[in-house]
């Protein structure tokens, strides 16, 4: 294999730091030394893999949360930059924190 060649592995770990990352792509690509090109051919068997490419994107937005008893201060309130506020009341696992903003 050549030094510049990627396993699909790495390739789709690649994208997903990027996503992950919030920077534009040109942005990522500078700072990890990649060449554009590379990034954008990832993205594209990324999007293949994950069915973006066939208009079925991943899920997103909200999960349902069932709250019960009474309703007092929140235990979780995220502000995001869009402007919404939410607020999550009892105790929750992280897992379901972090689910619930993706």
């Amino acid at each position: 294999m050549k030094k510049d060649q990627m396993t699909r592995q790495e390739g789709l770990e690649l994208i997903s730091a990027w996503k992950s990352s919030r920077k534009t792509s040109h942005e990522f690509c500078e700072e990890r030394d990649i060449p554009y090109h590379r990034l954008l051919y990832w993205h594209k068997v990324y999007k293949k893999v994950t069915g973006e490419e066939l208009g079925q994107k991943p899920e997103k937005g909200f999960i349902p949360i069932e709250v019960g008893g009474e309703i007092g201060n929140p235990m979780v309130e995220i502000h995001t930059p869009g402007g919404y506020r939410i607020r999550w009341y009892g105790a929750l696992r992280l897992m379901e924190v972090i689910q619930g903003v993706q």
